[in-house]
């Protein structure tokens, strides 16, 4: 309980945890025999809550693991020969500094005719971009895209730890075509200027 699945989520240097619950709701005992990790950026313990019902598995972050995401998983061996082992994913984002909330925006196939005569249409292409700094506040000084039609709109527009950035499209210069692009947000950290 909730769900058989650890979702981690640090900046750089910091540990995470999270527990999830195993309960059994069978007249017989089960007990916890063992565990096993599938990974390396993590730890495992298993507290007795209830003994033969109900236990505790937490997984920790360690706060050496480099930016980037993890799918890692780990398994609980128990006495019960129906279900000897559990599985649990081990899923884990380690941050950087200053970090982005997505890493690809991905519009995907779009038609402009239904757009131009329907432009509320856009409402439901727009994407939504979180730039969040770990510590200190940023302004953005610039953003930009190689990408003529794409529309860029943040806010707040004063430093602040997290900014919202909308990515949308400008039908009246959208050309047929495939097109890749980048955005390039230009931040007033020193150690951060360009995202």
């Amino acid at each position: 309980e909730p769900v058989p699945a650890f979702y981690l989520s640090q900046f750089k240097g910091e540990a995470s945890a999270e527990t999830v619950t195993i309960r059994n709701n069978r007249d017989r005992t089960v007990q916890i025999t063992g565990t096993e990790r599938k990974g390396e950026s993590f730890t495992l313990a298993v507290e007795t809550v209830e003994p033969g019902r109900v236990y505790a598995v937490t997984a920790t972050a360690s706060p050496d693991v480099t930016p980037g995401e993890y799918r890692e998983s780990a398994l609980v061996f128990t006495d019960d020969p129906e279900r000897p082992k559990i599985r649990l994913d081990v899923n884990l984002l380690v941050k950087r500094d200053v970090h982005a909330s997505v890493d690809a925006i991905d519009m995907g196939q779009v038609r402009i005719a239904p757009i131009r005569a329907n432009p509320s249409l856009l409402d439901l292409l727009r994407q939504t971009v979180i730039l969040e700094s770990r510590s200190t506040d940023m302004r953005i000084t610039k953003i930009e895209s190689d990408l003529p039609f794409v529309t860029l709109q943040y806010e707040p527009e004063g430093p602040a730890k997290r900014v919202r950035i909308d990515v949308g499209l400008d039908p009246k210069i959208l050309s047929a075509g495939e097109h890749s692009g980048s955005v390039r947000i230009h931040t007033s950290l020193e150690a951060v200027p360009l995202v």
